[in-house]
This record gives C-alpha cells, sequence and structure tokens, in this order.
C-alpha cells in the first residue's frame, strides 16, 4: 500500500465560499491568529457529533471541505478525484465534507452527491483493511457550518474574505449611458477595508502601467481610482504606488489568469482595492483611453467564509495553503487535481508532527542540548545592503564541545500575526554567518546555513549541520549574523548531541565558492592542492551547492540538471545531481521532506538543489580512503550540463543574460572537514586550517 498507516493527529478545514452571519461568540475567537489554540468544536454529523479542537490531542487529522455552488473554490475542489485523495493521503487524517447550501434540501443534495463519490472510490480499494479504514474517516456535516453558529462559524467569518462589488458608469462618445456590474476580489487585510469604509464612489483613472518598482502614473490618480493591470510585481507593491501618487483606491483587472484574492503585505495602503475579471477591466480602460468621465463605486457584495483554516496536531489553529494551484496554464496536458492538494496539506502536517515527536523525544532523554540563538527577532534588508540580525550564542567550553559529534539547527520563522497573506512574495536566498573576523565582529562571512523561502508563507525545518561543528568547536562565546532581503520573524536554536558516531570534526579548510553559471563556468576553477594533518583519522567534502537564475530558455541554472563533479587524486568522480530540476512536480513531491505546501507561486516545479520553502542540507561525501598522509593532495572540480560545459542557447554573447532575464550563478559553499576519533586528545594549532 502507497499510504502512511500511523496514528497521529491534525485538523485542516477548506471552507467554501458562503455568505456568513454575524459572530456568535465572540470573546471565544475575536483574537484567534494561526497557531492560537482552538476552540471547541461541535459539529453534526450522519454518524453523529464531532467534536475538535477544545486542546484535545488525539491521534488523526480533519481536513473539512465546504461546499457552495457560487464558490469557484470549492466547486474545484469537489469535483476532484476522490480515489487520488485516497491514493495520496497519510493515514492519519478524516475528511469531513459540509454544504453550505441555503436550505436543508439543498445541504441534504450536496452531502449525498459526495457521499456517493466517496463511497464509490472506498469499494475500489482492493483490501478489507483499507475499506474499513476509510470508511471510518469519511464524514458528512448535517448542517451549515458557516450559519450554524459556535466556535467555528465565528473562526469562519473572522478568517473570511470580502467580495466587492464593483460598479462603473459613464457616457461614451455618442452620449449613451454605459454601466458594468461585476464582482471583485479584494485583499487578504493590508488594505483599507470596505467593510470598515463602506461603499468608495469616485472617479476611475489610468495608472497607465503595471505600477512596478518606480513606476509612476501617466496621468492624474490623485483623490482617484487608479486601473492598474495585473502582473510582473506584487499587488501590495502596486496599491503602495497608487497611494505613493495620492490615489484613492486601486482597481486591478487581471491577465490571462482567474481573478484571485490579493495577497500581500503593505503598513502604508490605506486605501480600498479589488481586482476584477479581464474583459471588464479592458472595456474600463477602452472608455478612458476615448476620454470618457467613469465613475466608479466599490462596496460589500458579500463576505465570505475563510477559504482555508486548520486545527493542527498541538491543537492550534492553522491556515489552510493555496488550492487550487493558482497557474493551472502550466500544466494544460497534466493538470493538478486539486484532492491531491489537499493531501499534501495533511501529509505535512504528518511531517511537522512526526519531527515535533521526535524533538520532544530527544529532549526528555536530557542529551540534547538546546541553545536559543533568534526568539522572535524581526529581520529584513530592503536595500540588498547585507545587513544582519545579530545573536550572540554562549556554547560549552571546548572540552565540553569535544563530547557533541551533532549539530542540528532548528528555525523557523513568520509573518505578521502569522498570517500567510502576510507573508513576503518570494523564494529569495537566506543565510546563517558565523562572525569569525577578530578585528571586526560585525563582519559576518562564513556561510553557516542556507535555506529557501516559500511563496506567501512561513516554514520551520530542523537541519543536520553536524561539520559545521568544526568552526565552532573552541566552544564559547559565538556570533552570528542572519540574512534575509525579506521580512520575517525569527525563531532559532541550535541542538547539540552525541549520537556515537565515533568521529567528531574538528577543522574545517574553505574549498571554492560560486560563480556565474555560463560556458566560461569552469575556467574559474584551477586544480586546489592540499595536506592532510596527521592527526585526521576522517575526512569529508562538505558542500552546499544550489543553482539560481536562468539565462535561456532552458532555465538554466535554476532549472537545468547542472551536475557537479569532484575528483580527489585523478580517482573516482563524486557527482552531485540535480535529476528533478526542471520537472513540473519535483517540489511538490518532497512536501514529506518538508517543502511548504500550497504556496502562492510557482512552488510544484523541481529546481537545482533546492526548493521554495525547504532546507539545503549539506552534501556529504567521505573521501578518507582517496587522500593521502604526508603528500600533497589535489582535488578537481567542473560543473556540467549533459556531461558538457554549459552554454547558453540565447543567442548572441552566450556570457549576458537575455532581456528580461535574470543572471544565473552557482552558489556554492565548500569545505574539506577534517574529523578525529570520539576522546582523541586534539588542540588545533589555528581556526579553519591545518
Amino acid at each position: 500500500m502507497s499510504r502512511l498507516w500511523v496514528p497521529l493527529r491534525s485538523v485542516v478545514f477548506v471552507l467554501g465560499l458562503t455568505l456568513v452571519a454575524g459572530r456568535s461568540s465572540a470573546a471565544q475567537t475575536a483574537a484567534l491568529k494561526p497557531f492560537d489554540p482552538a476552540p471547541a468544536m461541535t459539529l453534526p454529523t450522519t454518524a453523529g457529533d464531532l467534536h475538535l479542537g477544545g486542546g484535545q490531542a488525539g491521534g488523526e487529522s480533519y481536513i473539512l471541505l465546504g461546499y457552495s455552488a457560487d464558490s469557484p473554490v470549492a466547486t474545484e475542489i469537489w469535483k476532484s478525484s476522490v480515489a487520488e485523495l485516497i491514493k495520496q493521503s497519510p493515514d492519519d487524517v478524516h475528511y469531513v465534507f459540509m454544504s453550505y447550501g441555503a436550505t436543508a434540501d439543498a445541504v441534504q443534495a450536496d452531502i449525498d452527491g459526495i457521499r456517493r463519490r466517496v463511497d464509490e472510490a472506498i469499494a475500489e480499494l482492493p483490501e478489507v483493511d483499507e475499506r474499513a479504514h476509510w470508511a471510518a474517516h469519511f464524514h458528512f456535516v448535517t448542517q451549515n457550518a458557516a450559519t450554524m453558529g459556535g466556535p467555528l462559524s465565528d473562526l469562519v467569518a473572522d478568517w473570511g474574505a470580502i467580495i466587492a462589488g464593483v460598479r462603473a458608469e459613464w457616457a461614451d462618445a455618442a452620449g449613451q449611458a454605459q454601466s458594468i456590474n461585476v464582482l471583485g476580489t479584494t485583499d487578504t487585510g493590508w488594505a483599507a477595508s470596505l467593510a470598515d469604509s463602506g461603499p468608495v464612489t469616485v472617479q476611475l483613472a489610468k495608472y497607465g502601467n503595471r505600477a512596478c518598482g518606480s513606476d509612476a502614473p501617466t496621468g492624474e490618480v490623485i483623490e482617484k481610482i487608479a486601473l492598474v493591470e495585473r502582473g510582473t510585481c506584487p499587488f501590495a507593491e502596486k496599491a503602495a504606488n497608487v497611494v505613493k501618487h495620492g490615489g484613492a483606491g486601486m482597481l486591478m483587472y487581471t491577465d490571462d489568469r482567474p481573478k484571485a484574492r490579493m495577497l500581500g503585505s503593505c503598513t502604508a495602503c490605506h486605501i480600498p482595492v479589488a481586482m476584477i475579471d479581464r474583459e471588464p477591466g479592458l472595456q474600463l480602460l477602452a472608455a478612458l483611453d476615448a476620454g470618457s468621465s467613469v465613475r466608479v463605486t466599490l462596496s460589500v457584495s458579500a463576505i465570505l467564509a475563510a477559504d482555508g483554516l486548520a486545527i493542527d496536531h498541538r491543537s492550534r489553529v492553522r491556515e489552510f495553503g493555496t488550492i487550487p494551484f493558482p497557474f493551472p496554464q502550466f500544466f494544460p496536458n497534466n493538470p493538478i487535481d486539486n484532492f491531491l492538494l489537499v493531501a499534501k496539506e495533511a501529509l505535512y502536517y504528518h511531517y511537522e508532527h512526526e519531527r515535533d515527536m521526535r524533538l520532544a523525544q530527544e529532549n526528555a532523554t536530557g542529551d540534547v542540548t538546546v541553545l536559543p540563538v533568534y526568539q522572535g527577532v524581526w529581520a529584513d534588508d530592503p536595500g540588498w545592503t547585507g545587513r544582519r540580525a545579530y545573536a550572540e550564542v554562549e556554547f560549552p567550553d571546548a572540552v565540553a564541545m569535544a563530547g557533541y559529534d551533532t549539530l542540528e539547527v532548528d528555525f523557523g520563522y513568520n509573518c505578521p500575526d502569522n498570517r500567510k497573506a502576510q507573508c513576503p512574495a518570494w523564494d529569495y536566498l537566506i543565510y546563517l554567518y558565523l562572525c569569525d573576523d577578530p578585528a571586526d565582529p560585525d563582519r559576518c562571512t562564513t556561510e553557516f546555513g542556507r535555506w529557501i523561502t516559500p511563496y506567501w508563507s512561513g516554514g520551520r525545518w530542523v537541519t543536520d549541520l553536524s561539520p559545521m561543528l568544526a568552526l565552532i568547536n573552541a566552544g564559547g562565546k559565538q556570533r552570528f549574523g542572519f540574512w534575509t532581503v525579506q521580512r520575517y520573524k525569527l525563531d532559532m536554536s541550535f541542538r547539540l548531541s552525541n549520537r556515537r558516531k565515533g568521529v567528531v570534526p574538528k577543522v574545517a579548510v574553505p574549498l571554492l565558492s560560486g560563480a556565474p553559471f555560463h560556458r566560461d563556468y569552469n575556467k574559474h576553477y584551477d586544480p586546489i592542492e592540499f595536506e592532510v594533518p596527521d592527526w585526521a583519522d576522517k575526512v569529508e567534502l562538505v558542500a552546499l551547492i544550489t543553482g539560481h537564475g536562468q539565462n535561456d530558455d532552458l532555465g538554466c541554472a535554476e532549472f537545468c540538471n547542472h551536475t557537479h563533479h569532484f575528483s580527489i587524486n585523478g580517482g573516482r568522480e563524486h557527482v552531485k545531481t540535480h535529476p528533478t530540476a526542471g520537472s513540473d512536480f519535483g517540489c511538490l513531491d518532497r512536501v514529506l521532506d518538508g517543502v511548504v505546501p500550497n504556496q502562492a507561486g510557482t512552488w510544484v516545479f523541481g529546481r537545482a538543489g533546492w526548493c521554495p520553502g525547504l532546507d539545503v542540507p549539506p552534501w556529504v561525501v567521505d573521501i578518507t580512503p582517496e587522500v593521502h598522509k604526508g603528500e600533497v593532495n589535489e582535488l578537481t572540480y567542473k560543473g556540467l550540463v549533459d556531461g558538457k560545459d554549459y552554454v547558453s542557447t540565447a543567442g548572441g554573447d552566450p556570457n549576458t543574460p537575455p532581456a528580461g532575464g535574470y543572471d544565473a550563478r552557482i552558489e556554492i559553499t565548500s569545505w574539506l572537514v577534517y574529523y578525529v576519533r570520539f576522546g582523541k586528545v586534539f588542540v588545533p594549532l589555528a581556526r579553519n586550517g591545518n
């Protein structure tokens, strides 16, 4: 069987479009944010009451799927393959289906329809125990959870969305009255709420470009609603530009994608925003281009139930990810099934719980030393100046450090109010650096750890960085600097332990670093000579290697399977490969490795050595049998694509990226790490040297 049979608990909700009523128990859920304890909830089902939240810690998860015929999200999810949902799900999940029908008969009809499909899928399972298991893990709610009252209804309303009514009126060239009345999506809480301001009626103005970066409007937008086209940059960046130039609101029309709720983070965007479909947007643009005076009213058309929320294994309220995948046009012949994406959420909670259980068990033994590094520290560097967030960590002394052979970094980061919608937009490199320049304590350039941020989300990973013990084995106070362009709240700790490996890392000698990826890439790398210390009992090649940017239609270096070849003394090659780079679902398939699922961007594609929302563990090779003490050893390196030097296919100068491209680069930090047997008396002559 392809699924996981384990007793775990998390709770996830995906709720469809429905108008929600006022809150029935405001005092209980008014301040709830993701990761807050979940209140107790009771849902009536065909099999009796289902009790969730309230701090109960069971062994299974619950995913609630709501249906409304008015919701494009819900209708897309509910028509997906139940067989795929069962096939991809961990066995620690219950699925609970709810209808948001306006009448009891409508609710019953919706539930009867999905129940028939579930029964048919379960009947196709080959094994009796599988059929019994899943028959007990699907549930069907008999009332509309969004309007039945209680904490769940409150929470759905609190985390819900506003649908804007957009009405525009103007006179055409012949003096004939024209108008449009359409629905629009709104923001995720970073702009002014129409629910607070009430209807807004002002003149419409053409911004004239995408309103990205330093784009100024081509016309006057002061005290007007600016009409802006979707694309190129984040929604909040566009709104911030409108505010900067005096606009009273922003009306965006979408590109070739369906309109979507606008994620973002913006402290200065005190204007209402709405997004409409492309066709009415182009109609308004044509009216403005023809010189018509267009008057627009933005108002609240409906308040919708939240698209997704969760209760995890620790009975905390959590948000669901972005489902459906926001770029279906990328897979016209191989669409991603929405129930597969639902299953990925359940798999991620499974991954989190197993990680948390492991850490708790290790902590309970007392064999792990946990050292806080960052605790709720905000960090960013929007100007790309290299600004660090500093932390000083007091390690045990050198004698005690010699007793540890394992170093893990437990690192998580999140966003304002822990809301995904308040997280930054892009999948950027972020780094932890060791500050090891005695002359300048703020000069932190020795890379210690590497991660890639997810699109519009936070995350948490526990990464084995044991070779880096060689950099800090002197113990005592060590200074670190963290670098991120985008703003995140950092929580990090070091975990020191002894796992009886028999050897401990003592000295790390820097090797080679990365370079731009073009036809002359390998000219950067001459053979490296090195001598192995007499005291070394083991030697490892340790490297962090990831590819970023793209110079041509192959998408190198991000999406190529470039291979990295290391050889010691002319012997066999040790090759780091990236076989899933450029594949459609290379990162989608790594949720159980820690990839944050259902991000708002193109998170599903395989990358070269990394994924959005994942750590970058070191690549480690034992080269002890290939080195010779007392002799000069030689290391050679080359990076190839299809077994050859990489040559851009963009045309012209292959060393120059095409217009609109991104500089391709291979990011490498590498070391020779020397180990000694555990308990061996050792005093290194110098840090990071022989």
